[in-house]
């Protein structure tokens, strides 16, 4: 059995030192192609093409290279405390200024409205329980326990679906309040 286990470790590993290596394999190319484009003033067009292609690598998304740029600079302005994957991901928001930069704009009904719907969310999962605990008050058979259990993860998990269907808002506001202050 312990044989078995050492094999199936060393297989697992050589397909994970595939998958890595390959991967490191296409940015060590791709970087070296945008050094060889850079030194030889080759044309931007060829350029821009490398770069996404690195930008894609890194990222793992097939990106604009322009856009990833301002993205960049959208994250430095907030003051880096939001990955690019959340800038993304709040997409909805994002406005040009006449500089072409990135800036997040919400209007304050969007926002008024985003946290009603937290708040709604968070009370009506506080109603869920204060009336789970009064339908079982007396939980004295272990069926009764089972139904209450149920009943609170069931509360839970709704609420959790639906605060995570407005988690990208959430943190839009986040960023908003961030570049307030920033401005």
């Amino acid at each position: 059995m312990e044989k078995f286990f050492e094999i199936i470790t060393v297989i697992v590993g050589k397909l994970l030192d595939m998958f890595i290596g390959k991967k490191k394999r296409e940015i060590d190319f791709n970087e070296q192609a945008l050094k060889i484009a850079n030194e030889n003033d080759l044309s931007p067009i060829i350029k821009d093409i490398v770069e996404e292609r690195l930008v894609e690598l890194l990222v793992g998304k097939n990106v604009n290279i322009h856009f990833a740029k301002k993205i960049q600079k959208l994250k430095i302005k907030l003051g880096g405390r939001f990955t690019e994957k959340q800038l993304r991901s709040v997409e909805k928001f994002h406005k040009e200024d006449e500089n072409e930069d990135l800036y997040i704009d919400i209007s304050k009904i969007n926002i008024f409205l985003i946290k009603f719907f937290a708040i709604f969310i968070l009370v009506t999962f506080g109603i869920g329980m204060v009336s789970l605990s009064i339908v079982f008050n007396e939980i004295n058979t272990i069926n009764n326990l089972l139904h209450y259990i149920l009943g609170i993860i069931l509360c839970g998990i709704i609420a959790l679906i639906f605060i995570n269907m407005i988690g990208n808002d959430l943190t839009a506001i986040q960023m908003k309040k961030q570049q307030d202050k920033l401005i």
